[in-house]
């Protein structure tokens, strides 16, 4: 079995303990070479923390609309199409297509098609 693709942090952290162990042996002078390493480390550190914001910002955002999805969907006894709810709701029909498909995902809304015509009811 093949072994995953390391990742940047991997092959940096690998090139560093091979550097220090070179120093050691040899005398040779590797700090530039660790520092610049070791900061690129930091770099993906920061970044992978900056996109755990983001994640949580747009997650909130979309529970948002999805209860927005399901207030309008509850007005109505019979089942809904994506453009009458974006309609409605004043979203894009992409965004709400989207967002229908994981209520369905999560059991909350039931798809229905009729030929080419699809519809949603909420559960």
């Amino acid at each position: 079995m093949a072994k995953d693709k390391p990742t940047k942090r991997e092959i940096f952290s690998t090139t560093i303990s091979i550097l220090e162990q070179v120093a050691e042996k040899d005398g040779y002078d590797v700090d530039v070479l660790v520092a610049g390493l070791t900061h690129e480390i930091e770099l993906l550190d920061r970044k992978r923390q900056g996109s755990k914001g983001q994640d949580a910002k747009r997650a909130a955002e979309q529970r948002e609309y999805m209860a927005l999805i399901a207030g309008v969907m509850a007005d109505t006894a019979e089942p809904m199409r994506a453009g009458d709810i974006a309609k409605a709701t004043d979203l894009a029909v992409q965004r709400v297509s989207a967002l229908l498909k994981k209520m369905v995902d999560a059991g909350e809304v039931v798809r229905e098609q009729d030929k080419k015509v699809v519809t949603f009811t909420l559960v």
